[in-house]
């Protein structure tokens, strides 16, 4: 029994709301009834109008429209309607056309457009209230060929007149040949009056024809009978004459016996076009003289030159002092004259008639002068004139060396300017016209211009810089260079490599002795390029200090040692206090087989001693010839010093020792005392003996080769 309450309250309590009902056109009708309510000419009573919409909602489209066309119904297909049966519609129905005008409507035969051909047919097949045999104006020609049958003068047989009806039922009406034509005249220029020599007869006016032939030039409006006579070069009038002196606007002319330009008054003459000795003007005063006339210029002669009626007028002229003879005067002295004296001039505004090149229409120039009198000395006048000279350059870096591109001009040099201009980079103080150059660091110093990686000037940049220059000293190669730098480009031997790259400075170069041009067998030695010319091969350098280090077992063409270790061929940079070089006795011979020269060095004797005409055996051994030069080098003229000082051994065997012979001992060939015993070339085997130290292990020398 509780729960009605319940159902009360879900049945009452809570009601939902209803919506509004919705106009949205504001056409008079919801939503609900409306079939488009965006559209307010859309609704159920609106009328049906011919525009595809349905405009009434009756779920129609264009049905019984008010603005519907009447339509008659084609029974018999003919393109002609009966006017007694019509509909409305928007568009045509089926069988049914516009035209209202057939008089049969059962029948194709009958319509206004059909052809009544037989003339004893009673049929009215066009429609037009008659039939072709009958003949109401009793002309004797039937209705069915007589276009007129209502008149007896219109028929095949008529005459065709000048009266607008086709009297001869030809269907063209008063064509040329009708009785009454008249005759017409072409009226080309549009001034009413034709021209005589194109005419035609016509019942009717031709468009552009007149019935007056009188016109004596059809060419010209203007001209014409009764026209008024122009200077035109026509004969308006058509009187036969062209330009006569009564012409409406003929000019009045007057003889000119000067001929210059002005006439006489007194002689007038009317005409269109002016007469030989005849002019327009007529207010020459004298026209006997030729200088005068109202344009001539007034002189000093005692004649109204200009016609004004008055004589040397305005000639009571002041002429001031010209000292300097510039056409310009001072004030200071003044003379009154008709014409200028000479030595004066018609202006005093000279500010210095002493300098001929000071006036006002003189040039400002700087030279301190008012040089155009204007008051303002050079820079301080606008209109000072510089020239070239005048022309100073920005030095931001103060080397004294200009910038060309940024330039003033005044007659005194700004602060910052100078008058040079050749400084090729006016930020960097360093970089001037004849400052020592750099190279390789990116910087034009002595403004030169070039790459500041081809030193050489030949056009190649050095290859450290990404050029292809193998040698950037020497302008003639740059690829294949035999200055000794590399391998490929090695040279004879150190004399050639001096001789062809005299730049050369000391230090490690390949060499190549055999001159084959194969530089695969090519090897390096120490050139030494500043000593007497340069040029010499280093083939023995002991400058050592300590016990030697063992022979190397390797094949490079030379080895050296430093503090005692065993150096690399490849970082060898030069001679120095401290080390050992030495190189293969194979290449020593080579080296000599191409040299004249052995050059001995020591620092027991200050002086340097060479040996010419050098040579050694094929054992390797110097030659005999050499020997006594050999002792005077290392035994100072002793000729027993080589018995007491194996060191150093000649062709043949002087030290004593039976068992000595050539061989090779570590890929090395030398000299050795007992075949292995002692190296000939090792300091510390040299016994004492005159004039050298007394400590073997000290000894220092040198060996070289030219």
């Amino acid at each position: 029994m509780r729960a009605l309450p319940l159902l009360a309250i879900a049945l009452f309590g809570c009601r939902p709301e209803v919506a509004e009902p919705v106009d949205a056109d504001g056409d008079g009708f919801f939503e609900s009834d409306d079939c488009n309510d965006a559209d307010a000419a859309i609704f159920p009573t609106a009328p049906e109008l011919c525009n595809g919409v349905d405009d009434n909602c009756t779920g129609s489209i264009d049905e019984d429209a008010t603005d519907g066309s009447e339509w008659f119904i084609d029974t018999d297909g003919d393109g002609f309607g009966n006017p007694s049966s019509s509909v409305m519609a928007c568009d045509s129905p089926g069988g049914y056309v516009e035209d209202s005008t057939d008089c049969n409507d059962g029948d194709a035969d009958f319509h206004p457009s059909a052809v009544e051909a037989d003339c004893t047919d009673a049929n009215d097949y066009n429609c037009d209230g008659s039939v072709g045999y009958a003949d109401a104006d009793g002309d004797g020609h039937p209705a069915c060929s007589d276009c007129d049958d209502a008149s007896a003068a219109v028929n095949s047989d008529a005459d065709e007149a000048c009266d607008s009806i086709d009297n001869d039922c030809d269907g063209s009406t008063d064509e040329a040949g009708s009785t009454g034509e008249s005759t017409w005249y072409a009226d080309d220029d549009s001034d009413s009056y034709g021209d005589p020599l194109q005419a035609q007869n016509a019942c009717d006016q031709p468009e552009g024809h007149v019935a007056d032939g009188l016109d004596c030039n059809d060419a010209s409006s203007a001209a014409y009978p009764g026209g008024v006579e122009a200077c035109d070069g026509v004969d308006n009038d058509c009187d036969g004459t062209i330009d006569e002196p009564d012409a409406s606007d003929a000019t009045t002319w007057y003889g000119d016996a000067d001929a210059d330009g002005y006439g006489n008054g007194s002689l007038p003459l009317v005409a269109c076009a002016a007469p030989t000795g005849f002019v327009a003007s007529s207010d020459d005063c004298n026209d006997e003289r030729d200088d005068v006339h109202p344009a001539a210029t007034e002189v000093c002669d005692d004649v109204d030159n200009n016609c004004d009626a008055a004589i040397d007028e305005g000639f009571t002229k002041t002429w001031f002092i010209d000292y300097d003879g510039d056409g310009v005067g001072a004030s200071n002295v003044t003379i009154t004259a008709c014409e200028r004296p000479n030595g004066f001039a018609a202006s005093s505004d000279d500010c210095d008639d002493l300098d001929g090149a000071v006036n006002p229409s003189a040039g400002e120039v700087c030279n301190t002068v008012d040089d155009d009198c204007n008051g303002d000395i050079d820079d301080a006048d606008s209109g000072v004139q510089y020239t070239s000279a005048n022309d100073w350059f920005a030095d931001d870096d103060s080397d004294g060396f200009g910038d060309a591109a940024d330039s003033t001009q005044s007659c005194s040099s700004p602060s910052g300017y100078i008058s040079d201009d050749t400084d090729c980079d006016d930020t960097e103080p360093l970089s001037y016209p004849g400052a020592t150059e750099v190279w390789y660091d990116d910087i034009d110093q002595d403004c030169s211009g070039g790459s500041d990686h081809d030193q050489d000037g030949d056009g190649h940049d050095t290859t450290a810089s990404g050029g292809d220059d193998l040698n950037d000293l020497d302008a003639t190669c740059f690829d294949t260079c035999t200055d000794g730098s590399t391998q490929a480009g090695a040279g004879d031997d150190c004399l050639s490599i001096k001789s062809d790259y005299p730049a050369s400075v000391d230090g490690v170069f390949w060499v190549d002795p055999d001159g084959d041009g194969d530089t695969t067998d090519a090897y390096q030695a120490y050139c030494d390029m500043s000593h007497d010319g340069g040029g010499w091969t280093l083939v023995f350098h002991s400058w050592f200090v300590g016990s030697y280090p063992p022979y190397p077992e390797s094949t490079n063409n030379f080895a050296w040692f430093e503090a005692n270790d065993v150096g690399d061929v490849n970082n060898f940079t030069g001679i120095d206090t401290d080390e050992y070089y030495f190189m293969r006795l194979t290449r020593f011979k080579e080296q000599a087989d191409i040299g004249t020269e052995l050059r001995f060095e020591s620092d027991n004797d200050a002086s340097v001693v060479v040996l010419a005409d050098f040579s050694m055996s094929a054992k390797y051994g110097l030659d005999g010839s050499n020997e006594s030069s050999i002792r005077t080098i290392l035994c100072n003229g002793s000729g027993n010093c080589f018995i007491d000082a194996p060191g150093f051994s000649a062709q043949q065997d002087n030290d004593n020792h039976s068992g000595q012979c050539w061989t090779f001992y570590n890929n090395v060939s030398w000299w050795y005392d007992d075949c292995y015993t002692y190296n000939s070339m090792r300091t510390d085997s040299i016994s004492v003996y005159s004039g050298y130290t007394t400590d073997p292990s000290s000894q220092h020398w040198s060996w070289w080769v030219r």
